[in-house]
């Protein structure tokens, strides 16, 4: 674990010092993501100049939701987003050859390659938002609440990493259409800045378990917000462990079947 470690910081750091060279992009990232920000607040507001609660949840529930929605998109957008899109043309220019050829898992090597350092301020902008929807609320959250955010959102993001790394996975067969299942992925991610229980009952199923992105956002709300059975927490680790054990097992699958682009 710990070579791993090392071997990610120096991933890292060689990603900042090829954006330094780029500050105006940074500053445009910013712009855009307080933009977005800004809109999806807008939209929160004109919901609540119509009704006093949005499926038991209040004004400034929704923007502790908006905030830690917007948070989990920075941290997998920071995290692996860029390199999910990548896989495609490692396979099909041949860099998989190179990845494989590495002294280190290709897993790690291809997914984890890359940061986008421009979404750590953005990171800090969503955190500031949730503490200002604290103050909304007239609240802060218990030790507790805490406690268990801090165990299910890092969990929440694992469990999306090792679906995104498996439906990533499936381009060493399918090419063309893996990247449009990506985006596919990336749009649901929309509904995660909602209550689930605004949604037809199949589809709270499908964002809890199958495409788990009420791991990231609003379970780890409810527990800062309304407090959330103990059980949950320990269900999101063994979830997320299972998770991640599946897609591992099922990316050294695929790339037992890899062909070279050069051959």
């Amino acid at each position: 674990m710990g070579r791993y470690w090392r071997v990610w910081r120096a991933f890292a750091k060689s990603c900042l010092e090829r954006e330094a060279q780029f500050r105006a992009s940074l500053a445009a990232g910013l712009l855009r993501s307080v933009v977005w920000l800004a809109l999806g607040l807008i939209n929160i507001e004109i919901l609540f100049s119509y009704t006093d609660a949005i499926a038991g949840w209040s004004r400034g529930q929704m923007w502790l939701l908006l905030g830690i929605a917007r948070l989990g998109e920075s941290a997998l957008s920071f995290a692996f987003r860029g390199n999910m899109e990548r896989i495609s043309s490692y396979i099909t220019y041949g860099d998989m050859d190179f990845i494989l050829l590495k002294p280190i898992s290709s897993q790690f090597a291809a997914t984890l390659r890359y940061i986008d350092i421009y979404q750590a301020p953005q990171m800090l902008i969503n955190l500031g938002l949730i503490g200002y929807a604290f103050r909304l609320m007239g609240r802060w959250p218990s030790a507790g609440g805490l406690a268990t955010f801090a165990v299910m959102f890092p969990c929440g993001i694992a469990m999306l990493y090792a679906l995104w790394t498996a439906v990533s996975t499936c381009t060493f067969w399918l090419v063309r259409q893996a990247p449009n299942i990506v985006e596919i992925l990336d749009s649901l991610y929309g509904a995660a800045r909602y209550p689930t229980r605004v949604f037809p009952e199949f589809l709270q199923f499908i964002l809890t378990f199958l495409v788990p992105l009420a791991f990231v956002t609003v379970l780890p709300a409810q527990a800062l917000a309304l407090g959330i059975n103990p059980l949950y927490p320990l269900g999101s680790l063994a979830f997320a462990a299972a998770s991640l054990y599946l897609s591992h097992r099922f990316w050294t699958f695929a790339t037992r079947y890899y062909t070279s682009a050069s051959s």
